[in-house]
């Protein structure tokens, strides 16, 4: 089963499609655009990189039925409202039924004031970053997920949150809702969304076609 995989880079609000198997650059008309497409050779080097220590967090999910649209989401929330993104859209792929695939989530948080958040699927990368002042840091918890992919809602995977570096409240919080595996079980909890004041969720969304 052939995948098709479509790639959204995030860099200072510039949106780029990447695929990894040609060798040609599109942009759109108008000097204006944020909007730019580009292609390029499995071989060249890419833009950005996690940092070498950096968890890579293999995702693995089967899926039951034929024509699946498997959408990632990167997306921000402030004061417990979801900032509004053109951007939020990350990876996107489609599977019959029967197949397993598996990708990585590499959160990078090896500057405090400064995140990147990476997605790679077979022959293509994402990256999301995020800028918080002196007094904050970054970090990071999983969620618990079932491999068997679920359809038809909004699947967290990885929280990415701002935490204040001299009391570490937020750390505190979630450390209560981890399960011995040191995951986070929406299953066995309701989570405090609403007691962080900033995080980034990293979730999929799966549908088919009827």
């Amino acid at each position: 089963m052939k995948l098709i995989s479509i790639l959204i880079i995030f860099l200072g609000g510039t949106f780029s499609l990447k695929v990894w198997s040609q060798n040609s650059t599109l942009n759109f008309p108008g000097n204006q655009s944020l909007y730019k497409l580009e292609t390029q050779s499995k071989n060249q080097q890419p833009v950005m990189y996690p940092a070498r220590d950096s968890e890579k967090i293999k995702i693995k999910h089967y899926f039951t039925r034929d024509s699946s649209t498997y959408v990632i989401y990167t997306k921000e929330y402030l004061n417990n409202s979801q900032v509004k993104d053109s951007y939020e859209f990350t990876q996107c792929a489609f599977f019959m039924k029967d197949h397993n695939f598996s990708w990585e989530i590499v959160p990078d948080t090896s500057s405090l004031h400064y995140f990147k958040v990476f997605t790679f699927f077979p022959g293509a990368m994402s990256v999301r970053q995020k800028f918080t002042n002196e007094d904050n840091y970054f970090s990071y918890k999983q969620f618990k997920y079932e491999q068997t992919a679920e359809y038809g809602k909004e699947i967290p995977l990885l929280i990415i949150y701002e935490d204040d570096l001299k009391s570490r409240k937020t750390e505190s919080l979630i450390r209560q809702f981890l399960n011995k595996e040191g995951l986070i079980d929406l299953e066995k909890i309701t989570f405090p969304y609403d007691k962080i004041d900033r995080y980034v969720i990293v979730s999929y969304v799966l549908n088919a076609k009827e």
